[in-house]
């Protein structure tokens, strides 16, 4: 298994680590830059005007010609019938080769997400939800995104967490590295912190204990 890139059900390698790009405004452009530059190769952004400046996302990845792989759903629509008929739009762009595959965010239902993969053509590649315990941290639906080959990424994944991220096994942890089945968002806007971030991918461990600890802790 590669600790750069987990491979997703439409075939594609994606990043194990995404850079995230909300809530940068002006220094959107000049994070993003920097990010690449630094060894990301996952942006995440949004239409979404209060959070991201998605423009100057895209002006950033101008310089590099990078290609856009994956457009996410932003969020669950009022119904089911609404999200298919948007989905169905999603599934366009497939079809027509202006991106590789799909993904859904904001998506807190199994039942939900269960009806979008039944009734998708193009199948969600990724799932793209926050990370806290208030959702029992998506235990239920991360088991089923294991069953379906479903990249599941996490954002907030350490600033919703407060009381995880101050317990002594992630100290612990913090020196090693592991998988459990995340693919996290960083949104630091410190390049040394960038750097440091890419560098865990790097890491190796063979001690499983601390993990098995990790996952008593989010209810796994």
């Amino acid at each position: 298994m590669s600790t750069i890139t987990v491979t997703t059900d439409a075939g594609i390698q994606m990043p194990r680590l995404i850079y995230g790009t909300a809530w940068k405004k002006e220094a959107t452009t000049s994070l993003v830059t920097k990010a690449i530059l630094n060894g990301f190769r996952g942006i995440d952004t949004a239409c979404e005007p209060k959070h991201y400046s998605e423009d100057l996302v895209g002006q950033a990845l101008l310089e590099f010609q990078t290609k856009h792989n994956i457009s996410i759903l932003h969020s669950p629509l009022q119904s089911h019938a609404i999200n298919m008929q948007v989905y169905r739009e999603f599934e366009k762009f497939v079809h027509d080769g202006r991106v590789k595959q799909l993904g859904i965010s904001n998506l807190y239902d199994l039942n939900g997400l269960k009806r979008l993969y039944k009734d998708a053509r193009h199948k969600p590649s990724v799932i793209q939800n926050r990370f806290y315990a208030e959702t029992n941290f998506d235990n239920d639906i991360r088991q089923f995104c294991r069953e379906n080959n479903i990249v599941y990424q996490s954002f907030w994944t350490l600033t919703a967490n407060p009381e995880i991220l101050n317990h002594s096994l992630i100290k612990q942890l913090a020196q090693e590295s592991h998988d459990i089945d995340l693919t996290p968002l960083t949104g630091t806007t410190n390049e040394q912190h960038m750097k440091e971030d890419l560098e865990i991918l790097q890491w190796s461990s063979s001690n499983y204990e601390p993990i098995e600890k990790l996952q008593k802790l989010i209810h796994e």
